[in-house]
């Protein structure tokens, strides 16, 4: 066969190989698809888009009622070991509702995830070794702590200061 030939079969070969791996993945991993979302009864409750980065990590979330009218979106940040640093919330129109900021310990376990809202109140959750959420705090609008809760015996507890 000639070059030319063997040419046209590989691009052939390449489009349908293509094509099964796109088949094969549910529209959530290809970027920008609209997807319905269903609660657990299987009715629709609206429509998202998701787009993704090289490393096929969610760089952000598009969300539309069931009108597939466009309400909000997110968008994910990662750190330098590609691990979520940050979730930011945005109403259709671009303004920040809420942020989650997420601390990692030297082992490169989840340790925190700080929740901050635009007046300035603020919540964190701490977890341990094993992942479990184990100790909840939350501020006022001045930063100050106004209620400490610790996990103990598969209960929250108030913790007072």
């Amino acid at each position: 066969m000639n070059r030319r030939v063997l040419t046209v079969i590989a691009a052939i070969l390449s489009a349908v190989m293509l094509s099964a791996v796109l088949a094969a993945c549910s529209e959530e991993t290809v970027n920008g698809a609209m997807t319905e979302v269903k609660n657990d009864k299987g009715v629709l409750t609206g429509y998202e888009r998701r787009y993704h980065n090289d490393h096929g990590d969610i760089t952000r979330l598009d969300v539309y009622d069931t009108e597939k009218e466009y309400k909000s979106f997110v968008l994910y940040e990662y750190d330098d070991e590609y691990r979520l640093f940050t979730e930011t919330y945005y109403k259709a129109d671009g303004i920040a509702t809420s942020r989650i900021v997420y601390t990692y310990d030297d082992d490169g376990k989840l340790y925190e995830k700080a929740y901050e809202y635009p007046h300035g109140e603020s919540n964190v959750e701490r977890y341990d070794k094993e992942g479990e959420n184990v100790e909840k705090l939350y501020y006022d609008t001045d930063g100050k702590l106004i209620k400490h809760e610790t996990l103990k015996d598969g209960k929250w507890v108030e913790t007072k200061e």
